[in-house]
């Protein structure tokens, strides 16, 4: 037979696009790439806000050592140290709300993630006078500092 390939079929009549045996295997491999990209994503985001908040918290905690160093005591609250909030648009960005316990002679800093992020491992953070360091997750220490 004349013009017919060895499957017995017409060049001609062949298609030219994909099969849905072959659709499928590519739908699998893009699913099995998102289940491992994903996780690592998540995990990168958590880490990266993390940093975001601990940096917060060390410029407070600066701030609030400078204030000390000219009233003799720490403030009450952070706006009166001049320690930089998030408000306006930055508040709705921010990763974390840091807060002001104490006063006098001590102080306890806490970051809380804020605007829908979470962290599991760690939790809030905390930095007090002493440079002492705390989470409130069930992750070592040294793994959220």
């Amino acid at each position: 037979m004349k013009g017919r390939n060895a499957m017995g079929t017409s060049p001609q009549r062949r298609s030219r696009g994909f099969t849905l045996l072959e659709l499928m295997i590519a739908v699998v491999v893009v699913a099995i790439l998102a289940s491992v990209a994903y996780p690592s994503y998540r995990d990168f985001v958590v880490r990266s806000k993390r940093a975001e908040g601990k940096a917060a918290l060390l410029d407070a905690a600066q701030t609030l050592e400078r204030y000390f160093t000219t009233h003799n005591a720490y403030p009450v609250a952070l706006a009166t140290a001049g320690a930089r909030t998030f408000s306006g648009e930055n508040a709705a960005r921010a990763a974390y709300t840091i807060a002001i316990a104490g006063g006098g002679t001590t102080f306890t800093l806490t970051a809380t993630p804020a605007n829908g992020h979470t962290d599991p491992d760690c939790g809030n953070l905390t930095l007090d006078q002493l440079g002492v360091r705390g989470r409130t997750g069930t992750a070592a220490l040294g793994d959220c500092w």
